[in-house]
């Protein structure tokens, strides 16, 4: 069964209405390469998954539903129990980037904090579960399981969907602010009233571009003071 546009907006909603809000300014996080310093989901899949197709691939955005959706059926049939085996392993021998997990401990006690991979959920929370952070507040891919093997694709989340996820928290939420480093994460920043692009080079996609933690921290505090 193959996942539709569709189906995935639908369930995607569903997610989004289940965050735990914690006051009326939501931060929101990019995950891989940015709270830990390489691409979680990757290491993890390209170690399973089946060779991609370069010419499938070569005019594909793999930041796109179709492209996610593609690189999502390379797993498929893949053990349930070799893929969290490997899974976890490699996130044990992760590092935070740049004290991250501290930063996230201290904001959370006071503000909504989201989470958004275009990755895997259960690979963020695989390293996000270190620092007890609520699982209903990271959104990202999800596998369809059956029969003890991945069999698809239950949630893909987009660079469009990332955008459209800072978009619905403006429902709950007065001030959004957003920290990511790549395009990916343009539309996620492009739809918050203060944007942060972290040790990034990709131009134009954030009003403030920073590159210690101290920076960010004092950003953060000093806009949530103002909200």
């Amino acid at each position: 069964m193959v996942l539709t546009s569709k189906e995935n907006r639908i369930y995607l909603d569903k997610k989004i209405d289940q965050i735990q809000l914690n006051g009326k300014t939501a931060i929101v996080f990019d995950f891989d390469e940015l709270l830990v310093p390489t691409h979680l989901t990757k290491i993890v899949t390209r170690k399973l998954s089946k060779p991609m197709d370069k010419s499938k691939i070569k005019n594909m955005n793999l930041c796109s539903f179709e492209g996610i959706l593609y690189l999502n059926n390379l797993m498929e049939n893949q053990d349930i129990s070799k893929y969290e085996n490997t899974r976890d392993n490699i996130a044990k021998t992760i590092e935070w980037r740049d004290e991250f997990d501290k930063l996230i401990k201290e904001l959370v006690k006071e503000f909504t904090v989201i989470v958004i991979s275009s990755g895997l959920k259960d690979i963020c929370y695989s390293k996000l579960k270190e620092i007890n952070f609520n699982e209903k507040n990271i959104f990202g891919g999800e596998f369809l399981f059956l029969d003890n093997q991945i069999r698809g694709s239950k949630l893909i989340i987009s660079y469009l969907d990332k955008g459209y996820i800072v978009q619905r928290l403006r429902e709950n939420c007065n001030t959004i602010i957003s920290v990511g480093h790549s395009l990916g994460d343009k539309e996620m920043l492009n739809n918050s009233d203060i944007s942060i692009a972290y040790k990034s080079d990709t131009a134009k996609i954030a009003n403030h571009y920073l590159d210690n933690i101290a920076e960010l921290r004092s950003l953060i505090n000093s806009s949530c003071n103002k909200c």
